[in-house]
C-alpha cells in the first residue's frame, strides 16, 4: 500500500512540474540580445546588490 500512494505521489508531482513549465516564452536569438542585461555581468552585479544580495 505504501508502494501504491508513493507512486501516486510521485506521478502528481511530476505532472505538476511538467505543467508548469509549458508556459515559457519563445524567444529567438534578437529578443533575447536585446534584453539589457545579455553578455552584460556589470547590470546583473549591480541589480543584485540594489537587492542587498
Amino acid at each position: 500500500m505504501k508502494k501504491v500512494i508513493f507512486y501516486l505521489a510521485f506521478m502528481v508531482s511530476m505532472i505538476s512540474l511538467c505543467y508548469a513549465q509549458d508556459d515559457t516564452p519563445d524567444l529567438d536569438s534578437a529578443t533575447a540580445v536585446s534584453f539589457p542585461w545579455y553578455n552584460n555581468n556589470d547590470y546583473l552585479i549591480d541589480y543584485l546588490t540594489e537587492r542587498n544580495y
